[in-house]
């Protein structure tokens, strides 16, 4: 199953293996990639509103997302940066509202 996200708002997808979000966020959203199934992959924009931004693709290769959901560990997870881009920023709620 493929899910894209076009905003933050945050979909559980905890039983899904590939998540796409069509928006840059500043930082890697751990809430969301703790979302991913071991196995899983979100590929993202990251970077500044106005620079530079990289889509990366990141894999959860560990840890155990049955008894810990959630909880973000950084050796559970591999992240490789893929090529530049531009993409909107990623926003909240508040934002849009």
């Amino acid at each position: 199953m493929f899910i894209s996200f076009c905003h933050c708002q945050c979909f559980t997808f905890e039983h899904e293996y590939i998540c796409q979000v069509g928006a840059a966020a500043a930082f890697l959203p751990k809430d969301l990639a703790t979302q991913l199934r071991v196995g899983g992959r979100m590929v993202i924009p990251i970077g500044p509103r106005h620079g530079v931004q990289a889509l990366y693709k990141i894999d959860r290769c560990g840890g155990d997302d049955t008894k810990q959901p959630g909880v973000y560990r950084e050796e559970d997870f591999r992240v490789e940066e893929l090529m530049s881009v531009r993409y909107v920023p990623l926003v909240d709620a508040e934002t849009i509202s």
